[in-house]
C-alpha cells in the first residue's frame, strides 16, 4: 500500500491522472454563490473532463446555464437531507425537487444514521425507501452512508445490504462533515457487500468521499475496487471519488 507517484513514470503518471479525473465529482459545498465563482468552477471541469459537479442547490441554475452554453456533457450533482442526516422527509423531498428542475442529474442523500443508531432502524429505511420511490428512475440516487457514525463493519454491511436492497444506485462513504471521512477498512465492506448481494448486469455504485485529497489516496480506492471487481468498474456509471481539492494536484 505504498502508491505514490513517484513510482510511475510520466506517461504512466498522465493516464492515471486522467483515469481519476475521468470518475472526479468534484465538489464544492462552501457556500459559493457568485455567477464568477461558479462558472470559473465550471470551466476548471469541462477543461479537466471530469464526471460530474457537486454544489449546493442555490447554484445549480448558474451552473446549468453555462454547461448547457458550454454543450457539455459533465454531471450536476447535489446534496439533501445534509450533513446530519435529520431532516424530515417532507424537507427532503423538497429539495430533490428543486434540485432536478434547477439542472441536477444525480442527488446525494444523507442515510438517518441518527436513527439507525438509536435502533430506529426501520425509520432509518424506510426514509430512504420514500426517497426511492420519489426519485425518478432516469436520475441517480447516491446515499451517503457517513461511515464515520459507525464503529461496527457489520453495521456499514447491513446497511449496504439492506439500501442494495432498496434499488439505489450508488452508495458514498461520508459528507465530509461531521465524522472522520473515507476509510479503506470501511469502504472494503461496502464494496464486499455490493460484490456479495448486488443484482443486475450493472453493480451498485461506490463513491469514495470525505478527506481524500491527495493522489496517493485515490489510487488505494480505485486499486481496493478493482481488486474486487476488476477494471471496467472504474468508470463513472460505477465508480467514483469526491473531491473540492484532488483537482489542484492531478
Amino acid at each position: 500500500d505504498k502508491s505514490n507517484s513517484t513510482m510511475f513514470s510520466e506517461s504512466e503518471s498522465q493516464i492515471l491522472n486522467r483515469k481519476i479525473l475521468s470518475v472526479l465529482d468534484f465538489t464544492k459545498l462552501e457556500g459559493l454563490n457568485t455567477q464568477e465563482q461558479i462558472e470559473s468552477i465550471c470551466q476548471k471541469a469541462i477543461y479537466h473532463q471530469v464526471a460530474a459537479i457537486c454544489l449546493e442547490i442555490c447554484n445549480l441554475k448558474l451552473a446549468n446555464t453555462f454547461l448547457k452554453k458550454a454543450q457539455s456533457s459533465i454531471s450536476l450533482v447535489s446534496v439533501s437531507n445534509f450533513p446530519d442526516g435529520d431532516q424530515s422527509f417532507e424537507q427532503t423531498s423538497d429539495e430533490i425537487d428543486q434540485a432536478f428542475s434547477f439542472g441536477a442529474n444525480e442527488i446525494d442523500i444523507v442515510f438517518p444514521y441518527h436513527q439507525y443508531l438509536a435502533n430506529q432502524k426501520s425509520k432509518a429505511f424506510n426514509f430512504i425507501q420514500k426517497c426511492r420511490d420519489f426519485i425518478p428512475k432516469n436520475k441517480i440516487l447516491k446515499i451517503i452512508i457517513e461511515t464515520g457514525a459507525f464503529e461496527k463493519i457489520d453495521d456499514i454491511s447491513e446497511i449496504s445490504k439492506t439500501l442494495i436492497d432498496l434499488n439505489v444506485d450508488f452508495f458514498k462513504t461520508s459528507t465530509g462533515k461531521n465524522y472522520q471521512g473515507a476509510c479503506l477498512e470501511k469502504s472494503k465492506a461496502i464494496l464486499l457487500t455490493i460484490e456479495k448481494y448486488s443484482q443486475g448486469a450493472t453493480p451498485t455504485g461506490f463513491k469514495a468521499s470525505g478527506g481524500i485529497k491527495t493522489k496517493e489516496q485515490a489510487v488505494k480506492y480505485i486499486e481496493l475496487a478493482q481488486i474486487i471487481f476488476g477494471k471496467e468498474y472504474i468508470q463513472p456509471k460505477t465508480f467514483r471519488i469526491g473531491a473540492s481539492q484532488l483537482i489542484e494536484q492531478l
